[in-house]
């Protein structure tokens, strides 16, 4: 919710981008993150879900794609790894980029707060 109504927010008005930071702050503290921890986190999300909206609205349509593939099919170039991956054309699906992304970095969190509760700290 936070870093929806950021997106919302004018980025100049650094009060309330703060106070619209508390919420999120909360909800990484609630799921065992200390502070500056969370506040990593949530910088981390923020940059995932900005970066992936720019994407979205950046990324060519269907039949765009379709035009870019015969092209690339006439151009004879040498991309096999390409030509591989565009032959399954549901892999250009814009929501489920998001929840595969989504889905690694929480998984990636979870298994690095897992490691902080289960890893000693030296010298104790």
């Amino acid at each position: 919710i936070a870093i929806a109504l950021m997106l919302a927010t004018p980025l100049a008005d650094q009060a309330n981008a703060r106070r619209l930071t508390e919420p999120a702050l909360r909800m990484f503290g609630r799921a065992g993150l200390g502070p500056a921890e969370a506040h990593r986190a949530f910088r981390v999300f923020q940059a995932f879900i900005l970066g992936a909206a720019l994407m979205i609205r950046a990324r060519p349509t269907a039949a765009e794609v379709a035009r870019q593939i015969r092209e690339l099919d006439r151009s004879g170039e040498d991309l096999p790894l390409l030509r591989s991956a565009l032959a399954d054309r549901r892999i250009l699906d814009r929501e489920s980029d998001f929840e595969a992304g989504l889905e690694l970095l929480l998984g990636a969190w979870r298994s690095r707060a897992t490691r902080k509760r289960v890893t000693p700290r030296r010298g104790h």
